[in-house]
């Protein structure tokens, strides 16, 4: 298929809502500027594509039209490779219907987590926790939670801005990647040949911290190898990936498998508050550290110490009410926390190694929406409201 074929075929299954004469008339106009293109002599240098169209009086009658064109140019103009275009790339990551692939939280070494995604539904297992499942419905806004090992099973409640952490992760890249060629002044930078996991692979990134993309395939099929996401105080990294593969509807379901007990949970992402965080503080100290704040207060570090924090309580003399109770604070706490990155929350922790009981120092401090102070909390869990010009240095 020739390239304007492959832009024609892409832009015309792209599920953006335009007028149709504007979508044609910016099809038209792309399709006789590659064919132009293709038709001027080899050593001649290539024309800055995005640049002529962005100025084009059609691309700018509205800004959906403008995203459709976006979609069309990428593909033609933003990949490194003559015989591998963006096209080729992005066409399963933006056409399958199911997909599994590992993401690394944090950056290589980090947790893995393992997502089998049909749909609206997501079955989840992470490397740290081999016996728990979730099974996301990102529709519903619930969790299945599966307790392999003690047949148990439970629903948590994700509505709200949490909800975003059950995301589907295929389904975010294809939203950032829109977003970000959206704007006409992203960053675009060509990634040099490399090898990834012993392939030869090549790509691109876009934008620039605290959110970039980049996607790296293989240099002789296309197939996407590799995604990497900045997003703020997060790196993610997507691999092993499968598509369009054969997904049993018993591995989806949000309906607990037989012979498993239902249990009613105090857990529950859609009514997390600062106390959420400030109890996970104390979980931290008390349990995890030696009665000190940790270094860094990142997803990755929950994560890794949650099946630490369970096998640390599992053995203590107090009720189970009350290791359940731990947990529980533990984990809102991590996700009212992303709930601070989500809504794009000014947010600093200073806490590493601060002792427990300082009330003199300040460990975390954000700025509520609509705020005119920030909420600090000190040392000894205690909170005050501050002005931005009184905060911490």
């Amino acid at each position: 298929m020739r390239p304007t074929e492959k832009i024609k075929h892409y832009i015309k299954n792209v599920k953006v809502k335009t007028n149709p004469m504007v979508n044609q008339a910016v099809l038209d106009d792309l399709l006789h500027r590659l064919d132009a293109a293709q038709g001027a002599k080899q050593h001649a240098p290539r024309p800055n594509i995005w640049r002529t169209i962005m100025n084009n009086r059609i691309t700018k009658l509205t800004s959906a039209a403008a995203a459709v064109l976006i979609a069309g140019v990428a593909i033609y103009t933003l990949f490194l490779s003559p015989a591998i275009t963006l096209a080729d790339v992005i066409k399963p990551i933006f056409e399958a219907k199911t997909f599994s692939f590992d993401m690394h939280v944090g950056g290589e070494g980090g947790p893995v987590i393992h997502d089998l995604v049909s749909g609206n539904r997501i079955r989840r297992t992470m490397s740290d926790m081999p016996g728990m499942v979730l099974i996301i419905d990102t529709d519903a806004a619930k969790i299945l939670r599966l307790d392999t090992a003690g047949k148990s099973a439970a629903i948590i409640d994700i509505s709200g801005s949490v909800e975003i952490g059950g995301r589907n992760y295929i389904a975010f890249v294809r939203d950032t990647i829109n977003r970000l060629m959206a704007d006409p002044n992203c960053r675009r930078e060509e990634q040099s040949r490399q090898q990834i996991d012993g392939r030869k692979a090549i790509g691109y990134s876009l934008g620039i911290s605290p959110e970039r993309v980049t996607i790296l395939a293989d240099a002789k099929t296309g197939a996407p190898v590799q995604i990497e996401l900045e997003l703020g105080r997060e790196t993610l990294i997507l691999k092993n990936f499968q598509f369009d593969i054969p997904i049993p509807e018993d591995q989806i379901s949000i309906e607990p498998p037989a012979g498993y007990q239902m249990h009613k949970t105090q857990m529950d992402f859609s009514k997390l508050s600062e106390k959420d965080l400030i109890e996970s503080l104390r979980v931290w100290a008390k349990y995890l550290r030696d009665g000190t704040f940790p270094p860094e207060l990142l997803k990755q570090e929950y994560i890794k110490q949650i099946p630490v924090l369970r096998q640390k309580i599992g053995g203590l003399p107090i009720p189970d009410a009350e290791k359940e109770k731990t947990g529980r604070h533990f984990i809102q706490g991590m996700m009212f926390l992303q709930t601070c990155s989500t809504d794009q929350l000014d947010w600093h922790y200073a806490g590493a190694d601060v002792k427990l009981g300082d009330a003199e120092k300040a460990i975390f401090w954000y700025r509520p929406k609509d705020s005119d102070t920030y909420r600090v909390i000190y040392g000894d869990l205690s909170v005050k409201d501050v002005a931005p010009e009184n905060l911490p240095e």
